[in-house]
């Protein structure tokens, strides 16, 4: 009988070699692997390339012609295809795209696969589904809105070139309402009370001086104010999640977080990065459990399952969470500084995914006010300036025993320690991925290009909005009012990317602009951005989207990439 000749199609060629050795881990010794570099096809960057009449024109141009011929040529030569791009809905976009190349004769199947291990690469080959139109449809209808609100933000002769777009504009303005917070400053009182600063983008050019002052003051007399019991639960990380704890335990640049994270999931090491989910597969449960055993930590299956159980607002169901995929992890006694920062980042990871099984620390946090007698008075009128970012704080255990107020929240050592009192300085960069979460317009696949651009063209080197941030923001006040609003930002991204069979391009589209309250350009409702004709794209390039049916998956029939 003859060997079928199969091949999967990935996206970053780095996954070729983890991915190969956990082919032939499977016993798939002879399928071969082919990496798309990304998108196939996407939008020319010098015009519209759309008809805001027609959502089904659109000039759809090829990103890497090399690429996609050699791409062809390959898969032409095969008999079953297995398309392992992202989970997001881009992979699931490029997946569309690879598919059209293939033809209609050959086996074409839609994988995915959570991380790179023989486990992984048998459960992708048997769970095999048809590309999702819908999410094709989603990753179309963003890209094209998009595209459109970028040209109906600028003008000809703006001064500045700008990026004004629906996650930079509210970010800038989220901050520049709500300074998030950039220092913690600590210093260790008696009877375990701990007083904490957290200052704002907008004071932290005072971090030293209020380092300095809350060295030099006297030792007050705390009172408890308020008492309450609390939780700490370790719970599966989603790729947000992830990136915010190891920046938060390690003294690394985010960038420097995000290219580990990513090297290690290209290495094998760690499952998908990007994920939205806190869904433990049975591996991931499996690894958890083995290594709690190895480190004797207590684990309830139970426990761990009911903690992956918490389904949110926009996760995906082939995704699941960031957890290690090997054993070999660096020792808890190792020092950070003797480990590369593919090892920490591992290791960090692991230390909280073992833990997911255990019980929840319960402890009890008193919040307490100053004395006023001299010395609380001296404090009250010292620290005046910042006395909102001041708070007094005691942990103690079930058993009674003390515990620092920050265990759960800083584990990474302070970059200043002066005789008891301690300092911790967010990185910009840093500061502009945790609004992003916590405003909900952070994408795992979309956080380090926004927080980068953010960081790099509207904050100054504290994290404040600087004046090329306030000329943006005015302009897009004038042009499209709505936009600067996180929660209308929020609104759109849902009703682009809804999960609604059957629901079209020009369905989503439609509802995003009418959250936005503006009507594209040079369509026959008023815009308040500057109004250039579209551009007509060339014959060649117009794609005509033949729009599936609800619940339609047939490949033949998904929208055509040209």
């Amino acid at each position: 009988m003859m060997r079928k000749n199969r091949i999967w199609v990935i996206e970053a060629p780095g996954k070729v070699d983890s991915l190969r050795a956990a082919l032939k881990d499977a016993g798939f010794l002879h399928d071969r692997i082919l990496a798309t570099y990304g998108r196939l096809y996407d939008l020319p960057e010098d015009r519209l390339a759309l008809d805001p009449n027609n959502p089904h024109i659109v000039a759809w141009q090829a990103k890497r012609p090399d690429q996609i011929r050699k791409l062809k040529g390959l898969i032409e030569s095969a008999d079953e295809v297995l398309i392992a791009t992202d989970s997001d809905i881009e992979g699931e976009l490029i997946a569309s795209q690879v598919a059209h190349l293939c033809l209609k004769d050959q086996i074409v199947d839609r994988v995915h696969l959570v991380g790179f291990s023989a486990e992984h690469v048998e459960q992708a080959e048997i769970n095999r589904m048809r590309i999702d139109a819908d999410r094709v449809c989603a990753a179309k209808a963003r890209r094209l809105f998009d595209r459109h609100l970028g040209f109906m933000l600028t003008a000809e002769d703006d001064k500045w070139r700008m990026s004004m777009g629906r996650i930079t504009t509210p970010i800038v303005r989220s901050l520049q309402d709500d300074p998030a917070e950039a220092v913690v400053i600590d210093k260790a009182l008696p009877d375990g009370w701990h007083a904490i600063m957290r200052l704002p983008t907008t004071q932290s050019v005072h971090a030293e001086t209020v380092l300095g002052l809350l060295h030099a003051l006297p030792t007050p007399v705390i009172e408890v104010s308020r008492q309450e019991q609390q939780v700490f639960e370790c719970k599966p990380l989603t790729g947000p999640e992830a990136l915010s704890l190891c920046c938060r335990s390690l003294k690394e640049p985010l960038n420097s977080v995000l290219e580990s994270l990513q090297r290690n999931y290209e290495k094998g090491k760690l499952s998908y990065p990007r994920s939205d989910s806190r869904k433990l597969g049975e591996v991931s449960m499996r690894w958890a459990e083995r290594m709690a055993q190895v480190y004797s930590r207590p684990f309830d299956r139970e426990v761990a399952a009911f903690r992956q159980g918490e389904k949110l607002a926009r996760s995906y169901e082939a995704h699941e969470a960031v957890m290690p995929m090997v054993e070999d992890v660096p020792d808890s006694s190792i020092p950070t500084s003797s480990l590369s920062t593919d090892e920490a980042v591992l290791r960090v990871i692991a230390m909280h995914s073992m833990r997911l099984g255990e019980p929840g620390e319960v402890f009890t946090r008193e919040t307490g006010k100053l004395q006023l007698n001299d010395d609380g008075r001296r404090w009250e009128h010292v620290l005046r300036s910042w006395k909102g970012s001041l708070e007094f704080v005691r942990d103690t255990d079930a058993i009674g025993d003390l515990k620092h107020p920050l265990r759960n929240e800083l584990a990474r050592p302070a970059d200043t320690h002066q005789a008891g009192v301690s300092l911790w300085r967010h990185e910009v960069g840093h500061v502009v991925m945790e609004r992003l979460v916590r405003e909900e317009l952070g994408r795992p696949s979309t956080i380090k290009i926004h927080a980068q651009k953010t960081a790099h063209n509207y904050l100054d080197r504290y994290g404040v909005v600087n004046g090329r941030g306030q000329l943006m923001l005015k302009l897009v006040a004038e042009r499209s009012p709505e936009l600067v609003k996180p929660l209308v930002a929020v609104k759109i991204e849902e009703v682009l990317t809804q999960k609604a069979p059957g629901l079209s391009i020009d369905a989503r589209l439609q509802s995003a602009w009418k959250v936005l309250k503006q009507a594209p350009l040079g369509s026959t409702g008023k815009s308040k951005g500057h109004s250039p004709a579209p551009a007509t794209p060339p014959q060649h390039s117009v794609e005509v989207v033949a729009e599936p049916a609800p619940g339609h998956t047939d490949l033949d029939n998904s929208p055509s990439p040209i």
